[in-house]
């Protein structure tokens, strides 16, 4: 399904987000 997808998608950004901007908050 589309849901799962997208969810994976915006689960892999929130992971490289938290990566690159972690140690600031």
């Amino acid at each position: 399904p589309v849901v799962l997808l997208v969810f994976g998608l915006a689960g892999s950004l929130v992971v490289l987000w938290k990566k690159k901007y972690g140690n600031r908050g």
